[in-house]
């Protein structure tokens, strides 16, 4: 638990750091200033749902707490993680890969 504690406290410094890089070097680019919230929006929520996965990972509950949470709506092979890139492809695109 402690060990989840701190990657938890690691993993939201991290977070802030990409962030702030992040805002520095599009803010050089002289981008529009919503454009940057957005942006910066959009990272921070990807990694911090990266960061509540990994940690989850890190109980050793796996991605099955995730699929709970969500509800049982959730595909049984991807909550398990048994599926190849192949498969993916072929399921949820119509692409040449899955072909192959």
């Amino acid at each position: 638990m402690l060990g989840a504690v701190a990657l938890l406290i690691i993993g939201r410094m991290l977070i802030k750091l990409a962030l702030a890089l992040t805002a520095k070097a599009l803010n050089r680019q002289h981008l529009d200033a919503t454009i940057l919230r957005y942006i910066n929006s959009a990272l921070s929520v990807t990694l911090n749902i990266i960061l509540v996965v990994a940690l989850l990972r890190f109980l050793r509950g796996g991605n099955h707490h995730v699929c709970r949470a969500a509800g049982r709506g959730w595909d049984r092979n991807w909550c398990n993680m048994e599926w190849t890139a192949r498969e993916f492809c072929s399921r949820y695109f119509s692409c040449a890969a899955a072909a192959v």
